[in-house]
């Protein structure tokens, strides 16, 4: 009754938007070491693998990631969440307590909670990350031999954002976890589909004269992701034959991240006045050519123009 109740709290912001700034993980999900309870591995079906979704042994680094099975925890579900929101949702760790009025912050709280739970699952004889997907999978990526102190020296200036402060040049716990930057951006992403979807199905109002960042942020971190790829490529390259999920997943989240924005982007509550400054530097920029010259030597220029359009 008691975890009923608290996942009910979500919809407790479904009417009126009201933006909160999210800056910092709640202490539960920043703690690789964290004692053992019940959690994903105590459900049945958690670290199934999915059928491949590329042809042959060899993973192209375009065909998709390998996938892990993601099952429900719950089925408990509520009209006015939208369907993407009910996905992750019913994913909430049997352990995880906490709730948010927001319906998006919901979805991004939600993914590191998930995110948490799937780093302890896989992290058996080295260090992972696992990163969930709407649709009841996830992927499970390596750590590369970076520090996220890398990731952020490669951030040029002309793309560093609000949160390039905090998330990549501050939090020091989390140095030896570069993928940290994965997690976050991986629930900012689900955060955004989920606003941009309640939106568009007439789940949420929005003030005429209030603006969100929530679709911004998923444009924003996919340039710290990117230069996450230009940082392993320059001081760890050998990671991307170690686990080919590294590249694949990128891939994968980077052309997701990308239609979400484009999708919210130009959507009247998203509209967000540094957007075009960001995604013109992210494309043009002189500072940012290394970024996008070792994204075309990775996946080609024909993907590169497709997804990022440089």
């Amino acid at each position: 009754m008691a975890f009923a109740l608290a996942l009910a709290t979500l919809t407790a912001g479904c009417g009126v938007f009201r933006p909160k700034s999210r800056r910092s993980s709640p202490t539960p999900h920043g703690n690789f070491h964290a004692p053992a309870q019940p959690g994903y591995g105590a459900q049945p079906g958690y670290g199934a693998p999915l059928p491949p979704s590329g042809a042959g042994a060899a993973q192209s680094k375009l065909a998709g990631p390998r996938w892990m099975a993601v099952p429900p925890t719950n089925l408990l579900l509520d009209p006015r969440w939208g369907p993407t929101l009910t996905d992750i949702a019913q994913r909430k760790p049997p352990r995880e307590t906490g709730h948010w009025d927001d319906p998006a912050t919901s979805a991004h709280e939600l993914s590191h909670s998930i995110h948490f739970e799937l780093r302890l699952l896989s992290s058996t004889d080295r260090k992972r990350n696992g990163f969930y997907v709407p649709g009841g999978r996830a992927a499970i990526v390596d750590e590369p031999a970076i520090r996220k102190s890398d990731v952020a020296a490669w951030v040029p200036p002309s793309l560093r954002g609000s949160r390039y402060d905090h998330y990549l040049a501050g939090k020091p716990g989390w140095d030896a976890r570069p993928l940290y930057v994965w997690d976050e951006w991986n629930a900012y992403v689900n955060g955004a589909a989920v606003a941009i979807e309640r939106y568009e199905l007439g789940l949420e109002l929005h003030p005429e004269n209030q603006r969100s960042d929530r679709v911004h942020a998923a444009l924003e971190f996919t340039v710290y992701a990117t230069a996450l790829m230009l940082a392993v490529a320059q001081r760890d390259s050998g990671a991307f034959a170690r686990d080919p999920q590294l590249a694949a997943f990128f891939a994968f989240n980077a052309e997701r991240a990308m239609q979400v924005w484009n999708r919210g982007a130009g959507l009247p509550p998203f509209r967000w006045d540094d957007g075009p400054r960001l995604i013109g530097a992210l494309r043009g920029s002189a500072d940012a050519e290394a970024l996008r010259a070792q994204v075309r030597a990775l996946y080609g220029p024909a993907w590169t123009q497709r997804v990022f359009g440089f």
